[in-house]
């Protein structure tokens, strides 16, 4: 790296809800999908738009972009939405109760502290609450119960959107809404999703942004091709009665993004997310079959490859900050890995800094690591680092000051005016690149930890990789004997192991 060229700096913004819409009833159990568009996904892209030095790459998880698709439609049925536009007067018992425990944020949430009626309500929520749901509605007016269903659904909408007409004008109100204005809820919010997509494919289209994709509802891939490579990340991992292996069926996640995303976007992306950034050797030859370029996942991951035992990593200098080429008999994937610390710093560090501080810190952090380079530039010829910084696009921002804004305009700033920093998609590094460091073993793991345990190895989650055993040879019988022409379908005994006792209790809104 000559003193000249400037540090390549790769953000990429991850962009996932699981698929909360029932296959059977069309109906959208939980409404996140619906939310997180109101605040997050059309605003990333669009702040991004105002500086067009700076290119990212954003991947959107297909069970996402069928959701938006179907929101923006606006033929849907989602259970939380249907709460809000029946009229609070003809709401029956069980409804009021639905809506004072699961459309009501506590009063110190950002969503209702940044709203005085929200936070009224959500405080007298809070004081009634220890009596019981259908007590505590009790307690609501109609009027009461008009204004928690407007709130629930408006306190969710970027801060840039509610200070746009007819937005603003009901935040101005604050209370006493009236049953029309949930009609203007309905009319922005449809607006808003139907032009999410197209303004990340309009992005893509102009350069500035590059899409990826994961496996379509987000599995973890080295547990569905093989419940057993769970041992690979943790050798002292307790594995489920039964092993679960079935690559196929990763095959198959891996074939249905690939054609979502073609389709909505016109062509088939070069990078492949893997859910949870978890990898490993038996993931490589997927994704390469599959025609990905590159893939993404964990400083963690790339240091127990060096180390080949999960033990002390031998990374050289700076070998965080270049990518790496698997170059394996299927073919060959190329690899980028995040650095941790500066993606959690975005994650669950900045929300609580002054906005600007917390951008300057990063940049300053950024700087650091382009002067290091520099000084090794004579030891290292022809190498130009690659700094990844990777991480939700979505969950972070409402702990931020205005949803993020202030933090992102400092930062891109910051960025658009430094000739020393340069804001590349991962594709454009890689085509810029002129050698590739090989990595000959891929450690088998995820981002939280470096290994699997978040997803098998406890009772539950052994117990539930039983059950999906048990329901996937239960629906491969049924399939074979649609195929034979057997009417009757067989039967199966019930799994020999004990229920699953639900004691996952949600959040006060069923937020994840």
């Amino acid at each position: 790296m000559t003193t000249s060229e400037p540090l390549h700096v790769a953000f990429v913004w991850h962009m996932h809800q699981p698929y909360y819409r029932s296959a059977r009833a069309g109906v959208f159990a939980m409404p996140w999908a619906r939310l997180h568009a109101l605040k997050d996904y059309l605003d990333m892209v669009e702040t991004l738009a105002a500086y067009p030095k700076l290119h990212q790459t954003f991947n959107l998880v297909p069970s996402l972009v069928e959701q938006l698709e179907t929101y923006a439609s606006g033929d849907f049925v989602d259970l939380y939405w249907e709460h809000t536009l029946k009229p609070a007067a003809e709401l029956e018992p069980q409804e009021r109760a639905f809506i004072v425990e699961r459309m009501c944020e506590r009063p110190e949430h950002p969503r209702a502290r940044s709203h005085p009626r929200y936070r009224e309500l959500a405080e007298k929520r809070q004081i009634h609450a220890a009596s019981g749901w259908m007590a505590c509605a009790q307690a609501f007016s109609e009027a009461e119960l008009r204004d928690l269903q407007v709130w629930f659904n408006l306190a969710w909408f970027d801060p840039t959107e509610l200070a746009r007409e007819p937005l603003a004008n009901l935040v101005a109100r604050g209370r006493d809404f009236r049953e029309e204005d949930k009609q203007v809820l309905a009319q922005v919010q449809v607006d808003l999703i139907g032009r999410t997509l197209p303004a990340y494919a309009a992005a893509a289209s102009r350069g500035q942004i590059e899409l990826t994709t994961s496996p379509y509802f987000h599995p973890i891939l080295p547990l569905l091709v093989n419940s057993d490579s769970a041992r690979i990340a943790a050798a002292d991992v307790t594995l489920p009665s039964r092993r679960f292996a079935h690559p196929e069926d990763a095959v198959e996640q891996l074939h249905l993004a690939l054609e979502l995303h073609e389709r909505v976007f016109g062509q088939r992306p070069r990078g492949i997310w893997c859910s949870e950034q978890a990898v490993g050797e038996d993931v490589v030859s997927l994704l390469i079959q599959a025609g990905a370029q590159w893939t993404i996942s964990d400083e963690t991951i790339l240091a127990r490859s060096f180390s080949g035992t999960g033990g002390p990593s031998s990374l050289p200098p700076l070998g965080l900050y270049t990518p790496y080429r698997l170059e394996r008999e299927e073919g060959r994937l190329d690899i980028v890995f995040r650095d941790h610390t500066l993606s959690d710093l975005i994650g669950f560090a900045y929300h609580s800094w002054n906005s600007r501080e917390a951008a300057e810190d990063l940049l300053r952090r950024l700087r650091e690591i382009h002067k290091a380079s520099q000084e090794m530039g004579p030891t290292l010829p022809g190498f130009t680092p690659l700094v990844t910084i990777a991480l939700d696009g979505e969950n972070a921002w409402e702990y931020y000051p205005q949803d993020g804004r202030d933090f992102l305009s400092y930062l891109y700033e910051g960025l658009s005016a430094d000739p020393a920093l340069r804001c590349v998609t991962v594709s454009e590094h890689l085509s810029e690149a002129s050698q590739l460091p090989t990595l000959g073993w891929l450690h088998t793991g995820s981002w939280i930890g470096g290994d699997l345990r978040t997803w098998i190895g406890d009772r539950a989650h052994n117990l539930a990789w039983d059950l999906l055993h048990d329901a996937r040879d239960l629906a491969a019988a049924h399939r074979r004997a649609r195929q034979s022409g057997v009417t009757q379908a067989p039967e199966t005994a019930p799994p020999e192991t004990a229920h699953l006792s639900d004691t996952t209790e949600p959040s006060e809104t069923g937020h994840p």
